[in-house]
């Protein structure tokens, strides 16, 4: 409990200072739902999570301002929780409902799956 009340005195400490987005880095999933819950409560504001899990996200599914991405991450490391952000910089500045999530390009640094250099196993 004390680590979830330090995550949100701490969001509360930011939450108005004109920020619109939060991309929680190295939080647990309890941190992680009060965060959500939060940013729900106070209808404003977007959380972005990043997991490789996606098994993690489906508490946070109920809550509509909360965005969950799950990709794979490659052996060496490289292209992890980058799309959260990438997302951010490609839509932060567009008009309200000029942009469509399913036909995102363009995002800086994420690469498709095939891009990866997966092995078969």
């Amino acid at each position: 409990m004390a680590n979830t009340d330090n995550v949100i005195s701490a969001l509360k400490k930011y939450f108005f200072s004109g920020a619109e987005y939060v991309i929680p880095v190295g939080l647990g999933d309890d941190e992680i739902q009060a965060m959500s819950n939060y940013i729900e409560s106070q209808g404003q504001e977007i959380l972005l999570v990043d997991s490789e899990d996606i098994s993690k996200l489906a508490p946070l599914s109920y809550n509509e301002r909360t965005a969950g991405f799950s990709v794979p991450v490659s052996d060496d490391g490289e292209n992890q929780d980058v799309l959260s952000s990438a997302y951010v910089g490609r839509v932060a500045g567009l008009t309200v409902g000029t942009f469509d999530g399913a036909n995102l390009t363009g995002l800086v640094g994420v690469q498709p799956q095939d891009q990866l250099s997966f092995q078969q196993n």
